[in-house]
């Protein structure tokens, strides 16, 4: 595998993520010039003005919402989580304390535990200490 693509997931993983995986993530983008022609047109058509918008509209969801972020991912600050939280209606947050912003790939059973416990009725809110 490219020493890109592991220098990419060593920013989102804290452990090392098999190259299976990584190819199973990036489907056929690597390998399909239509697929990465819609993604640029994806990437480059992202405004933030449309995602703020977006955003003032997330607390209309009446149903609950859990938000899991991590506590320690260099990309993206817990405090990003906690705001995007608190804009739903019903909205709660768990940090994740260990894995970085791909927890299904960090602690695969603890999230699997998480959204369990919350579909169940629990989990309402944990936030960072």
């Amino acid at each position: 595998m490219g020493l890109v693509r592991r220098a990419v997931m060593a920013l989102v993983a804290r452990g090392r993520v098999p190259a299976v995986r990584i190819t199973e993530m990036l489907g056929r983008l690597p390998y399909d010039p239509g697929v990465r022609r819609d993604f640029r047109k994806l990437m480059r058509g992202l405004r933030t003005g449309v995602t703020r918008a977006v955003a003032r509209e997330l607390n209309r969801f009446p149903g609950r919402v859990l938000v899991v972020w991590s506590g320690k991912d260099p990309l993206f600050p817990f405090d990003h989580g906690r705001r995007l939280a608190a804009c739903f209606a019903r909205g709660s947050v768990v940090v994740a304390e260990r894995p970085r912003a791909f927890v299904s790939l960090d602690e695969p059973d603890w999230l699997a535990e998480r959204i369990v416990g919350f579909v169940a009725g629990g989990e309402e809110s944990h936030d960072a200490p």
